[in-house]
């Protein structure tokens, strides 16, 4: 049992932020558009979800550890932007799919100035990702009838 705390205590650096942004390492993964790092991260973050459940039975959990539902919808601090939005700002094409299918992350989120991920593929111009948006919107149209801070 030594050996899980350990272990344990070593994952607790999962939710530390910078003090200025807010960003925790799963952000900065993104910002540096680093897919290793990030599926790293995320897989981390699943095996404490895994040990938290397993061998704490959500015991000894601190109020600043995030699970990974909780972390991939995070807004950091300044322009309060998600993973997600992070990533169609950054004009990453595959690490946004991978956001939004493999972990499910909410397309309708807005940041500070209340963009969208649409307003933001637009903002970089980034055709794959309009066009991937467009259709994922489809159906519903909430992302293309939402209303940034501009109109």
């Amino acid at each position: 049992m030594a050996g899980i705390k350990f272990v344990w205590d070593s994952l607790h650096s999962l939710d530390q932020k910078t003090h200025a942004e807010g960003y925790t390492p799963f952000h900065l993964a993104l910002f540096k558009s680093n897919q290793m790092i990030l599926r790293y991260i995320i897989q981390m973050y699943r095996q404490r979800d895994y040990l938290r459940l397993t061998y704490y039975q959500g015991k000894h959990v601190r109020r600043t550890e995030y699970t990974l539902e909780q972390i991939k919808e995070l807004p950091c601090y300044i322009d309060r932007m998600t993973p997600l939005l992070m990533a169609v700002s950054a004009g990453q094409y595959e690490t946004f799919m991978y956001l939004f299918t493999e972990l499910g992350c909410n397309i309708e989120a807005v940041d500070a100035k209340k963009n969208n991920a649409l307003h933001l593929a637009l903002k970089t111009n980034n055709m794959d990702l309009i066009r991937q948006l467009i259709h994922i919107d489809s159906d519903y149209g909430t992302v293309r009838e939402q209303r940034n801070a501009l109109g």
